[in-house]
């Protein structure tokens, strides 16, 4: 991720629940895979805070430490 592209140095992306297809068991669809990826991105990311909340489909808020 690229981080000097964080306007004011937040984010928010929506669907990260992925319909509450995540955290189920595998995932065989290359779109859940991709999202199930960049949830983990994030969370391994020293550089940025985040929160997922858990409300209708999944909401990443992110920003820049």
């Amino acid at each position: 991720m690229n981080l000097k592209y964080l306007a004011l140095n937040e984010s928010l992306y929506d669907n990260m629940l992925w319909g509450e297809r995540l955290g189920n068991g595998p995932i065989a669809d290359e779109s859940g895979q991709a999202i199930d990826a960049l949830n983990r991105k994030l969370a391994a990311d020293d550089r940025v805070q985040t929160v997922l909340l858990p409300f209708a489909d999944g909401i990443q808020f992110c920003r820049k430490k």
